[in-house]
C-alpha cells in the first residue's frame, strides 16, 4: 500500500474544473496482484480528480479483504462493487463500467497494473487537446508472472500511431489496462454477456466516435498467467471466440461495416486451418478451410499459405524462417 494519504493525493486536484476521471477495474481471485493494481491507480499525479471503481466478482481468496483495507484508507476515492454471487467476468465488467461516471473511463483489470505515475495525465491531456480522437491508449509490456520473465510488447512500435475503427476490425491493438476513452455514455449490448472479451468490442464501439491514439510509451504491464481468463485459453479457442465477436459487432453495426469484418473473419478461419495442420488434425483443418473458401472476401495469398502448408511443409517452414529473419 502506497504512504499517501487521500488529502494528499487529492491536494493537486482543480475542484474547480469539471475533468474527471472513474477507473473502472474488475477483479476475482487476484489476492496475488490487486494492490499492485491499486497502488497504480493511487499513485497517479494529476491536476483533476478521479475516482476508483472496483468491480469485485465473489473471489474464493482474500482479493475482497485486501481491497476493502484500501477503501478504509482512501474512502473517498474508492468505490466497491460487489455480487451476492459469482456473475462472471463480462456482468461484471458491464455492471463496473455503467458505473462509471467521470468524463473519461480508464481500463485496468486486477491482475494488471501501471507503471507511470503521469499516464492518466498524459492520455486525457491528449484527449482534450484533441477533440476528434475519442480514444487514448499505450504500449505495454507483457509479463510472465509464472516464470517471472518479460515476453515483449504490445504493440510492438517505436512511435506513436493514429488509428480508426477499421484497424480495431483487424485485430485488437493493445492491452485493456492502457485505454482511456471519453465517457459517451454508451449502453452496453447485451450480447457482450456471452462473449469471452468485453474490451475489443467496447474498443470498436468507442472508436464509432472518433480516432485512436496509440502512445508509444511503455506505461502499464500486462500479466500473463495460467489463471487469467484469455492467456490460459489455446490458440484455437482464441480463434472461435474472435469470429463470435466479429460475427456480433457485424450485426451490432447493422452491417455497415460487413466487407471489412468478414475479410478479418475469413483470416481468423484460414488460421485455425493452418493449426489444425500444425496439429496433424486433417479432418478439422479441410473443414476449416473449405469454410475459408465459401466466404466471398477471400484472399489469394492466404489460401496459397494453407496450400504450401498442407503439400509443401518444408518449405513453408522455410519461406516462414525467411520471413523472420527479413523482418
Amino acid at each position: 500500500m502506497i504512504k499517501m494519504t487521500e488529502q494528499e493525493i487529492m491536494g493537486e486536484w482543480n475542484l474547480k474544473d469539471s475533468l474527471s476521471v472513474s477507473i473502472c477495474c474488475i477483479t476475482y481471485n487476484h489476492e496475488k496482484y490487486i494492490s499492485e493494481a491499486i497502488d497504480g491507480f493511487l499513485m497517479q499525479r494529476t491536476t483533476f480528480p478521479f475516482e476508483i471503481i472496483i468491480g469485485e466478482d465473489c473471489s474464493t481468496d482474500d482479493t475482497l479483504k485486501i481491497i476493502n483495507a484500501y477503501k478504509s484508507k482512501y474512502p473517498n476515492l474508492i468505490r466497491v462493487l460487489t455480487n451476492d454471487i459469482n456473475i462472471g467476468m463480462q456482468k461484471n465488467f458491464k455492471n463496473t463500467f455503467s458505473a462509471c461516471n467521470g468524463t473519461y473511463i480508464a481500463l485496468c483489470e486486477g491482475d494488471d497494473f501501471w507503471t507511470d505515475v503521469n499516464k492518466l495525465q498524459k492520455q486525457v491531456g491528449f484527449l482534450e487537446e484533441n477533440p476528434e480522437f475519442a480514444i487514448c491508449c499505450h504500449k505495454s509490456e507483457n509479463y510472465n508472472a509464472d516464470t517471472q520473465t518479460v515476453m515483449g510488447y504490445f504493440p510492438e512500435t517505436a512511435q506513436d500511431l493514429e488509428l480508426t475503427i477499421f484497424d480495431l476490425f483487424e485485430a485488437n491493438i493493445a492491452h485493456t489496462c492502457t485505454f482511456v476513452y471519453r465517457n459517451q455514455n454508451i449502453r452496453i449490448p447485451l450480447f457482450f454477456e456471452n462473449l469471452q472479451m468485453a474490451d475489443w468490442p467496447l474498443h470498436m464501439i468507442q472508436a464509432g466516435y472518433g480516432k485512436i491514439k496509440v502512445l508509444s510509451e511503455n506505461m502499464a504491464i500486462y500479466r500473463v498467467h495460467q489463471s487469467g481468463v484469455w492467456s490460459s485459453t489455446t490458440a484455437i479457442q482464441q480463434l472461435d471466440a474472435s469470429i463470435v465477436l466479429l460475427n456480433c459487432m457485424n450485426d451490432f453495426f447493422q452491417k455497415k461495416y460487413s466487407v471489412q469484418l468478414q475479410k478479418s473473419i475469413t483470416r481468423y478461419v484460414l488460421e485455425k486451418a493452418l493449426i489444425f495442420l500444425d496439429l496433424k488434425q486433417f479432418v478439422k483443418a479441410r473443414l476449416c478451410y473449405e469454410e475459408y473458401r465459401s466466404y466471398e472476401s477471400i484472399n489469394f495469398l492466404y489460401a496459397s499459405k494453407y496450400f504450401i502448408k498442407k503439400n509443401l511443409s518444408f518449405c513453408y517452414s522455410f519461406i516462414a524462417h525467411l520471413y523472420r529473419i527479413v523482418r
